[in-house]
């Protein structure tokens, strides 16, 4: 089944546990993903529940939901079970939860990234996004279309690199002691520590700035369009700050 399939079909068992559920009308960018908004009813808006369907089957994220109480997730839990009897199925599909950090004390910081390049006939636009997390709560994210003009021809690359940058960049300005980055593609953690070469100007700027940063960095790779929350955050942002972006680029490879 698709994530919209899924989606559909948790409606009733929503409504059954109080819950006003209204679908989006498409699936996410990615097409991995189908949000739902949520309402306690004759209530506040809770936020969005994001249901995936993937390699690890069918899943759902509450980091976007705003209000999210022990009875909360009782709730949705109670609605996932009710949808094996709605679809007659009987597997049991479990909540995501966030990929744990390497680092076991509690000042742990994580910086999540992510970029986005859209190819349309008026040129590229991009996106990038990064969220950091202290004590398992974020801090700070943000959201970018900016790139270097050089960086154009690296399409995806070019904002994935600006990403981690940008990230890093303001983990030292919060006078941090270490950074775990939390990253989709290869490339970020290679270029950095050399295993890939450096060739063009874009990724030896990067590679530069990695070797002189004056924090210790762990590198953690994740897998893309898994359901994994964190990832699919910085995946939607960027997504979203690409189709926003009001400047196309015209890469040499366009």
């Amino acid at each position: 089944m698709t994530a919209t399939e899924i989606a559909t079909a948790l409606l009733p068992a929503l409504h059954t546990q109080g819950f006003t559920a209204i679908p989006h009308l498409d699936p996410t960018p990615n097409g991995y993903g189908h949000k739902i908004t949520l309402f306690e009813q004759a209530g506040p808006a809770l936020g969005t529940l994001v249901i995936y369907a993937g390699k690890q089957g069918p899943r759902y994220t509450t980091n976007e939901l705003r209000m999210l109480t022990p009875t909360i997730q009782a709730r949705l839990a109670q609605a996932w079970t009710n949808l094996n009897h709605i679809l007659g199925t009987s597997t049991e599909p479990q909540p995501s939860t966030p990929v744990p950090s390497p680092e076991s004390h509690s000042d742990a910081i994580e910086l999540w990234v992510d970029g986005a390049c859209l190819q349309e006939s008026t040129g590229l636009r991009f996106g990038w996004a990064c969220v950091i997390r202290a004590q398992g709560q974020e801090v700070y994210r943000h959201s970018s279309s900016q790139i270097p003009a050089y960086s154009a021809e690296h399409r995806n690359v070019a904002a994935e690199l600006q990403a981690v940058i940008h990230g890093l960049e303001q983990c030292r300005l919060r006078g941090y002691s270490s950074v775990s980055v939390y990253y989709d593609y290869t490339g970020i953690a290679e270029w950095a520590t050399g295993r890939w070469r450096a060739k063009t100007r874009t990724t030896q700027e990067y590679a530069a700035y990695v070797r002189a940063y004056p924090l210790p960095i762990s590198w953690q790779k994740v897998a893309a369009h898994t359901g994994v929350p964190m990832n699919e955050l910085v995946d939607s942002l960027a997504t979203s700050a690409a189709r926003t972006a009001t400047l196309h680029w015209i890469s040499s490879g366009s």
